[in-house]
């Protein structure tokens, strides 16, 4: 079972990579981006909850990081595996790379860099709120550095108080947000 989620399992961990608190050792420095808000204080809270999530990866918090992942990720595994899928054995398999980054980082004095870039596209549809984010990450181990980016997907189901988050991937993403939104929302966010 374990071989069966392992794809969509490290979708969900690598949606958001992790980050700590700055000058501490082998930090991770956060670098909020200069965007233009549409809603200053909604994306403030937005920006303020995805710094909680990387946090939470890097100090090897799994309890916490699992709950800003979005359920509907969750729900799209029950429905696809649904003899084998459980709370208890996604915690167990989510657990594992998170803390293997987080002994990395000590052991291997490597620090990593995040940015949160820009908000690519904004959806409203009733109370919920979708939202896309560049999110780049530096990896720095001595003088080698390697940076790459990708977009989050922000959702919030409460008019933007509480977020959760996706990573944006056009064939696992359409599938995770059609189980709660029509079609032409999935394509507003996803193209």
């Amino acid at each position: 079972m374990k071989l069966k989620l392992l794809p969509i399992l490290f979708f969900i961990l690598f949606s958001c990579t992790p980050a700590t608190k700055k000058n501490e050792p082998n930090e991770i420095e956060i670098i909020p981006s200069v965007t233009t808000f549409k809603n200053v204080e909604i994306e403030q809270i937005m920006v303020k909850q995805l710094n909680g999530y990387l946090t939470a990866f890097t100090q090897g918090d799994s309890d916490i990081a699992i709950s800003y992942i979005y359920p509907g990720m969750f729900d799209l595994m029950k429905k696809e595996f649904p003899d084998e899928y459980s709370p208890e054995i996604m915690k167990e398999i989510l657990s594992k790379p998170i803390e293997d980054l987080k002994k990395m980082q000590k052991e291997k004095n490597v620090k990593f860099v995040y940015e949160i870039g820009e908000i690519t596209r904004r959806v409203n549809y009733g109370n919920d709120m979708l939202l896309t984010i560049v999110v780049r990450v530096k990896m720095k181990n001595g003088l080698d550095d390697i940076s790459t980016g990708d977009e989050i997907i922000a959702i919030s189901l409460d008019k933007g108080q509480t977020w959760k988050f996706l990573q944006l991937d056009k064939e696992i993403s359409p599938k995770v947000l059609r189980l709660k939104y029509p079609e032409s929302i999935v394509n507003k966010v996803i193209n």
